[in-house]
Order: C-alpha cells, then structure tokens, then sequence
C-alpha cells in the first residue's frame, strides 16, 4: 500500500515532468518559427533565389544552345542537300542538250550531197570527243542523285533516259557513216552491201522522232522537281 507522502512524490514528479516537456515544446516552436522568419525574410529569398538562378539558369542556357546547335546543323545540313538537288538538276538539263548537239553535227552531213574522206575523219573525231565530255557530264549527275531521298528511284529514271539516249547518239552517228558510204561507196567496200537508200531514210526518220526521249526526260524531272519542292517546304520550316 503506498503511503500518502509516496503519492505526493510521484504526483509532483509528473507534473515536474510535464513543466520541463511543455517548457521544451515551446521552445522548438520558438526556433522552428524563428527558422522560417529568416528563411522568409527578403535577404534570405534573396540568397535562395541566387543559388536556384546559380544552379538552373547555366543548365537551362546549356540546353538551349544544344538545341539551337541541332537545330542549326540540320537547317545547313538541308540547305546544302537542297543546293546540290538543284546542281543535280541544272546538270541533267545541260545531259539532255547533248543529243541536239549530236543531231546538229550529223545533220550537215546527212543533208550533205557530197562528203570527202577528211570531213568524215574531222566528223568522226570530234563526235568521240563529244561522247567522252557526255560520258563525264553523266557520271556528274550520277554522283549528285545521292542527295536525294528517293535516290533510287530517280537514278532509274535518270539511268533509262541515259540508255536510250545512248542509244540515239548511236543512231546519229550511223546515219552520218551511212550516207558516207551511199555517196563514197568505194571507201566503204565491205558495207555498202548492207547499206541502201530506204534503209537510210528510214534511220533518218527514227532520230528525228524524240517522243521517247522527251517522255524519259519529263519523267525524271518531274521526280526531281517533286523532291526539290518538299525540301524547300521543309526548309520554310527554320526560322532563325
């Protein structure tokens, strides 16, 4: 049985106890405001605002002129691929002159009443010459088709155009050696035999009809005007 004087003991310990934990608790409350005072006064914003613009504004600034940087490298990289599109399609226009300029040479010959040996020899020699610029003027276009997207598509294009206007330089070129030997059959022994008047004239009439070459150059035009074209939207898309 705990006597009167133990209960007055144990009951004013409690209540020593409780005094020095509320006396505590009302401290910490004073500090945690205090702490919040100063975190909320305007030096200390201040300073807080220095260190987060200190921190965030080099990392924001770095991803804006990574971004500006792409964006640049993809802006020149276009514009450059555009630029050697139109080289590509400036080049094979000048391609397509070519056959006109093999039908000009020939022509005087053909139309020709007489041809001697040397003017055929001259003829000859320069139309080699011709077909060797021609050669490397089409490997020139060649070599820009990869600037496009749908490269392979206008390389089959480009390349049919090349065959069979290959093919028609080859033509002219005959009917100029075939009218050689209708007018000197003595320097053309061995073919003459194959060789006669309608047979020309139907070789004449062969080369002047383009129908198929015109249609092969429209349809490679076309494919790079297309091309070019969407580039050139999506060019309009930068703006600096």
């Amino acid at each position: 049985m705990i006597s009167d004087k133990e209960k007055r003991r144990i009951v004013e310990s409690i209540k020593f106890e409780n005094q020095i934990r509320n006396s505590l608790d009302l401290e910490n409350q004073k500090l945690n405001v205090g702490i919040w005072n100063k975190l909320n006064s305007n030096f200390s914003l201040l300073i807080i605002g220095a260190i987060l613009t200190g921190l965030l504004v080099p990392v924001f600034q770095t991803h804006q002129k990574t971004l500006e940087w792409k964006r640049q490298n993809k802006y020149d990289t276009v514009k450059y691929n555009l630029e050697m599109m139109r080289n590509c399609q400036k080049e094979f226009v000048f391609l397509t002159a070519y056959t006109s300029e093999a039908y000009e040479r020939a022509r005087p010959f053909i139309e020709a009443d007489e041809i001697t040996k040397i003017e055929y020899s001259e003829f000859t020699k320069q139309f080699i010459e011709m077909q060797n610029i021609r050669l490397r003027h089409v490997a020139k276009v060649k070599s820009l088709v990869i600037y496009f997207v749908n490269s392979n598509s206008i390389l089959r294009a480009i390349e049919k155009y090349i065959i069979n206007s290959t093919n028609y330089i080859r033509d002219v070129e005959y009917c100029v050696y075939q009218r050689f030997c209708l007018l000197r059959p003595q320097e053309c022994s061995m073919e003459i035999l194959k060789i006669n008047k309608d047979e020309f004239e139907k070789n004449i009439a062969q080369i002047q009809n383009i129908v198929t070459l015109n249609e092969d150059f429209e349809r490679v035009i076309s494919e790079i005007q297309d091309e070019i074209i969407k580039v050139e939207q999506d060019n309009e898309t930068f703006s600096f």
